[in-house]
Formats: structure tokens, sequence, C-alpha cells
């Protein structure tokens, strides 16, 4: 009789793919975040070096952005939402590089 691993449980293709989506999503999450972060970070770096922004002024943008990300990713709001209104709300059309 050959020996098996006590450990090796075998998978079906079901298995495959719910560890695939849940890994995806997982890393759907921590590319969001990290994408967050570094907008949240680079907004931040510019109003400290160009505009001399005080600290109250950075904690209450970053308080700002944190909440519009979590609509975001809740779905609430999009970036053609954040678009249309810039462009109608104050005029303001996003270039895009």
């Amino acid at each position: 009789m050959a020996k098996t691993n006590p450990r090796n449980i075998p998978r079906t293709q079901a298995d495959v793919e719910k560890a695939y989506k849940v890994g995806y999503a997982a890393g759907q999450d921590k590319g969001y975040e990290d994408g967050c972060n570094l907008a949240l970070q680079m907004t931040l770096w510019i109003f400290c070096e160009k505009y001399n922004a005080s600290q109250e002024d950075l904690d209450r943008y970053s308080a700002d952005f944190k909440e519009l990300c979590e609509h975001i990713s809740e779905g609430r709001i999009s970036a053609l939402d954040i678009a249309s209104a810039l462009k109608e709300e104050h005029d303001c059309e996003i270039n895009y590089i």
C-alpha cells in the first residue's frame, strides 16, 4: 500500500475558485487602500509645501478625504459623480494625464 500524506486534502474546482475570489477581493481591497493612502499623502504634501497649510487644515482635509474614500468603496459615489459635480458646480473640468 502506498503511503499518503495525512495533511493532503483533496480539493475541488469550486474550492480553487472560491480561494481565488477571496484572494482577489483581498488584493483589490489592499490595492484600493494603498491607492487612497498614496493620493492622501501626495495632496497633504502639496498642501504643506506649496500652500503652507496649518495642521488643523491638514487634519480636516484628511478626515474629509477618508470619508470620501469610504463613500466610494461602499458604492455611494463614483469617480464619474465627482467629476460631474466639479464641472457642474464649480466649472472645473478634469484633464487627465
